[in-house]
């Protein structure tokens, strides 16, 4: 293998590396946003999503020049690259975001069952308690 070849590879891999970094901070700011900008805001954090999967092939493209095929073969493993940090971390907010819907409190051994967390509930469909006779 040529030096020039290798040094491409090496510039490959240090851009991936660097996007997955920027997507980290990216990924902990929306966070520490708690969302509170959405839906106004959404168009913005997707932009900035595009612009971070993007950058490795737009920066590579001047770095080490290639055929249009390598050119898109980088846009793809630079989306492939943020969705793999993105992805897991939006998996987990919703897994946690159902959780406390249903009532559970994470990290205790004390979770209460669905009936459990819904006997406190005692106002039937018609208005009564379901204790009263007659």
């Amino acid at each position: 293998m040529d030096t020039a070849n290798t040094e491409h590879r090496l510039a490959e891999v240090a851009t991936y590396i660097a996007e997955a970094a920027t997507t980290v901070i990216f990924a902990r700011y929306l966070h520490r946003l708690n969302r509170t900008h959405e839906p106004d805001w959404t168009w913005l954090s997707v932009l900035a999503g595009v612009i971070i999967s993007s950058a490795p092939a737009i920066t590579l493209a001047r770095v080490a020049p290639a055929c249009w095929r390598r050119y898109e073969g980088r846009v793809v493993v630079g989306f492939l690259v943020s969705g793999a940090v993105i992805i897991p971390w939006q998996v987990f907010l919703a897994a946690l975001a159902w959780g406390q819907r249903q009532g559970y409190t994470w990290g205790s051994n004390d979770q209460a069952t669905t009936m459990e967390r819904t006997a406190g509930d005692a106002t039937r469909r018609d208005g009564t308690d379901g204790e009263s006779i007659g």
